[in-house]
């Protein structure tokens, strides 16, 4: 809505440009900008196929595609603000919102003849503001700052989650550093900060994924600089008015492993090994789908435990005949094998490292000594503790 100069496109761009430079992660960063969804429909399908998978609707959990919220799914007799849990537990989408500022609101569907995109502000809201997804759009309330925050868990479930990306469709962005979002990992620290590129009147969509196992724990999202009302502000004024349309994120995974959860929804799976056959069969409790995966023989003794950090378990075998490891990695299929132990060892795998990830590990009963290889840096240790007659808590195999 507002005008913006040559000026301050250029450092808009520049600033842009610095924030690109100094991300922290790997992002893949996609964006599109234009008069109407036509414009901003191909980097959106770009974005949801580096999510990988299919969109799910409510409930569930999945190991991979995304989640959309519309919000035209806030009925009007539940808006304009939006509880903070609602796509998480009336709508089981696996999001939560969170604001310092003020309350994220919903604008009418425009029953009973009601202001459609905020016309009930300023009546010329309706025309500069537009939606892809429905009728409704999305905003924070007037408070003290511009932004929410939003959290995500399994959906329908107080599991924390994180995702592998996070988008926004915004509507009028006029001025490139007013709008963002800012994707923050597990330790809280920040992972990447990112503008939409401006068009009055118009659409921006900008999003983020990570290619290289960074996961997204919480988004801010930016929107503007002014408050729906604020009309000196709305139009050739000091600031700029933004509003949001439909958030686009990956499919909502448990932050850190649970014993036996192979498909990363935060709960522990129904599973066998089946030794006449090398055959693993799990339910899956997010979608109750059965995964049936030859790996292993007569013979092998299964462990549990997640030895690439994506806190999904990976299939993983000892072979006490020649004191192996085998473990077939959930995150990117790809097969480990590792000499360590010896015949008559019991495994114990774990996490002895404190890095969140499994360690290779044995107990041996001839001399009540824990060996371990550290993933964290492949560093070889070991830890006199127990007895002969002793049993190992958590050994695989006994």
């Amino acid at each position: 809505m507002k005008k913006f100069s040559t000026y301050t496109l250029m450092a808009g761009i520049f600033s842009m440009l610095v924030l690109s430079m100094s991300t922290f992660g790997a992002a893949v960063v996609r964006r599109g900008q234009g008069a109407d969804v036509n414009a901003v429909i191909p980097a959106i399908s770009q974005f949801t196929g580096d999510l990988g998978g299919s969109s799910h609707g409510n409930g569930g959990s999945y190991t991979t595609g995304y989640r959309v919220i519309r919000w035209d799914d806030v009925p009007d007799n539940v808006g304009p603000i939006v509880p903070a849990t609602y796509f998480n537990t009336t709508v089981p989408l696996g999001m939560v919102v969170s604001s310092a500022c003020g309350s994220l609101i919903v604008s009418s569907s425009g029953a009973n003849g009601a202001p459609l995109r905020f016309g009930d502000y300023h009546p010329l809201y309706t025309n500069d503001f537009q939606s892809i997804f429905g009728t409704k759009l999305s905003s924070v309330d007037e408070g003290i700052c511009n932004y929410v925050d939003v959290y995500f868990y399994i959906p329908g479930t107080k599991t924390p989650a994180t995702v592998k990306g996070f988008s926004v469709v915004f509507t009028d962005v006029d001025d490139i550093d007013r709008s963002a979002i800012e994707c923050f990992g597990i330790d809280g620290q920040p992972l990447t900060y990112t503008n939409p590129l401006p068009f009055n009147n118009g659409l921006s969509f900008v999003g983020i994924s990570f290619n290289n196992g960074e996961r997204i724990a919480r988004v801010r999202v930016y929107s503007g600089s002014g408050f729906l009302g604020n009309t000196d502000n709305s139009h050739g004024g000091t600031h700029d008015i933004v509003v949001m349309d439909s958030f686009i994120y990956g499919e909502p995974r448990a932050i850190g492993q649970h014993s036996s959860d192979f498909d990363g929804d935060g709960t522990s799976d129904y599973a066998v090994f089946r030794p006449s056959n090398g055959t693993w069969y799990a339910m899956q409790s997010g979608s109750n789908t059965l995964v049936a995966t030859q790996f292993g023989t007569a013979g092998d003794i299964p462990v549990d435990g997640d030895f690439d950090g994506d806190s999904r378990n990976d299939l993983a075998v000892f072979r006490p005949s020649t004191g192996a490891w085998y473990i077939l990695r959930t995150s990117n299929g790809q097969f480990q094998g590792t000499s360590f132990g010896l015949n008559g060892d019991k495994p114990v795998a774990g996490d002895y490292d404190k890095d969140g990830i499994t360690d290779i590990a044995v107990w041996r009963p001839s001399n009540g000594n824990y060996y371990y290889l550290k993933s964290s840096n492949g560093q070889f240790a070991a830890t006199h503790f127990g007895a002969t007659g002793d049993i190992p808590i958590g050994a695989a195999g006994l």
